[in-house]
């Protein structure tokens, strides 16, 4: 979490006191202010704000950092297209000008950097359903669907907000994959009350609190595929049974579209992470193997190899377990892989963890061009993806 004094360390002084201004801390800054004179202010401002307000900076500034990363910027990209955020001059001043401009486009970046971010993961299922459909998405429809929604979760309140947005292709074919336009919609309802303890009129007392839930759906009329984000695998299953019918006029169930399924085995073998001299990846590295014993499936061990040890994953193994380990004591159920990258070809190394769990779970959830790269590229070609 980005703490208040970095962020007045990185913000433009202009966006800072603006920023500042939204929460009525009134703080005099110069452009010639030196680094310590603006934080002295700043943390004198804040102590002689009014009760509460340190906290509601705090939690805006963990919005806004959450979209000035890579995934984040990626976000904002695909729904937030005015040219005012290209002068920016960094991750951190496009998010803060958007948090202050434009706060329904800031929500909906917050949305789909949520979605994204659990694509291909536990909460995630794709379907296929009829292409080229026109969203019915009239207040008649809408109330309709929000209605069926209320009563399959017994909730009291649902509402849907819907709009368009793009999505990076993922450059898996010759020409390399357009961005597709999607539609994504995403489910606001009302969650079981809780009771919950609060002050009233300085006495603490017993309270409900409704918590608010959130799921998404996104649909491509290209291809007719949906994307559901759910907590459970049901939820899932009837959100996109309901929303098909309700948005798309598609009746019936429809089926998932089948998992990526992973392979492990390429890696009980030292193997050369073979990469094209165009793409922007230094280094691959295996840290981290979980092993599972052939004899027993209840037990587990795991081995690391940190870059700089002197020792790849394959001599730890090796050393630890023996030089016959990988071929008949052990199988891989899970590889932790480094990838050193220098995103555009410039500028520091960065490092992406990539988490792979046979059969069919993998951390990519291909928010970043990287990320993309190796899913639709070289997972195939290191033998790690079955075709």
């Amino acid at each position: 979490m980005l703490s208040i004094r970095s962020f007045v360390r990185r913000a433009p002084i202009d966006l800072l006191v603006r920023f500042l201004d939204a929460f009525e801390i009134v703080v005099e800054l110069e452009p010639d202010d030196k680094l310590r004179s603006r934080l002295d202010k700043v943390d004198t401002a804040l102590a002689s704000a009014a009760r509460g307000t340190r906290g509601a900076v705090e939690q805006a500034i963990d919005r806004i950092d959450k979209l000035a990363t890579e995934p984040g910027e990626a976000a904002i990209e695909a729904v937030a297209h005015r040219p005012e955020l290209e002068s920016q001059p960094s991750a951190l001043a496009r998010s803060t000008w958007l948090y202050l401009h434009d706060r329904d486009m800031f929500r909906r970046a917050e949305d789909i950097h949520y979605s994204d971010n659990q694509r291909f993961g536990r909460q995630w299922t794709a379907f296929l359903t009829k292409p080229d459909c026109a969203l019915l998405n009239d207040d008649e429809h809408l109330k309709s669907l929000e209605g069926k929604l209320k009563e399959w979760f017994d909730s009291r309140h649902v509402m849907l907000e819907i709009f368009t947005r793009i999505r990076p292709g993922d450059g898996s074919d010759d020409a390399g994959e357009e961005a597709a336009v999607v539609s994504q919609i995403t489910i606001y309802r009302e969650g079981r009350a809780a009771e919950d303890l609060a002050f009233k009129d300085d006495a603490l007392t017993v309270g409900l609190k409704y918590p608010v839930l959130e799921a998404s759906m996104t649909y491509d009329a290209k291809t007719g595929r949906v994307e559901c984000v759910a907590p459970d695998k049901d939820q899932r299953h009837e959100i996109v049974r309901l929303m098909a019918q309700g948005l798309l006029g598609v009746d019936g169930d429809h089926e998932p579209v089948e998992q990526r399924a992973y392979d492990l085995k390429p890696l009980a073998k030292r193997i050369v992470f073979d990469t094209d001299p165009d793409d922007p990846i230094e280094q691959v590295w295996v840290s981290m193997m979980r092993l599972q014993p052939v004899e027993t499936s209840s037990e587990r061990v795991i081995v690391t190899s940190l870059r700089g040890s002197g020792r790849d994953i394959w001599d730890q193994v090796a050393v630890r377990l023996g030089a016959k380990a990988l071929a008949s004591d052990y199988t891989i159920t899970q590889a932790h892989i480094q990838v050193r990258h220098r995103p555009d070809g410039a500028g520091r190394l960065r490092t992406l963890n990539v988490i792979i769990t046979h059969p069919h779970n993998s951390s990519l959830r291909e928010c970043t061009e990287i990320e993309r790269l190796l899913a639709s590229k070289y997972l195939a070609r290191w033998g790690l993806l079955v075709q």
